[in-house]
């Protein structure tokens, strides 16, 4: 009799141990417990390419989420004009727009790209009035004029 009443107590003990966790109850019901999902982040970091100027602080996004690319803010460079981001440092690579949505799917560089500007002053001619001075992108091989509504029209 006393080797049954030893053996029901191994019995409970070994019982209790097992439901003692609550891990052990939920892995007897739903099976095991699964392990966490590790949220992955990349970093977005922007170069300013040879100008002047403080390049926009560095953007830690999650993992296939989107971002919205800065604009040149203090950066400048003498005689040319912000023409977005692009991928390579030579303007070669995959080139993005400023307040274009980036999808992020890996740590990048995006390096300001920069392209010659023309700036263009205007006379009155003797007339009366403010003139405007402006500052374009046009690539050396077009021609635009300004019309009276004050826009640029390609010839």
């Amino acid at each position: 009799m006393k080797k049954q009443h030893i053996n029901l107590l191994i019995v409970i003990s070994i019982l209790f141990l097992l439901f003692l966790s609550c891990e052990g109850i939920a892995g007897l019901f739903h099976g095991p417990k699964p392990e966490e999902e590790m949220i992955q982040t990349y970093t977005v970091t922007f170069d300013a390419n040879g100008s002047s100027g403080i390049a926009p602080a560095k953007m830690t996004v999650t993992a296939g989420s989107s971002i919205t690319l800065p604009g040149a803010g203090g950066l400048f460079k003498n005689d040319y004009v912000f023409n977005g981001w692009n991928t390579n440092i030579p303007g070669t690579g995959d080139q993005y727009n400023a307040g274009f949505s980036y999808t992020v799917i890996g740590d990048v560089t995006l390096y300001a790209r920069w392209i010659v500007g023309f700036s263009i002053s205007f006379n009155a001619n003797g007339g009366s009035g403010i003139t405007q001075h402006h500052q374009l992108k046009l690539a050396e091989s077009q021609k635009y004029y300004y019309d009276q509504k004050g826009d640029y029209e390609r010839i």
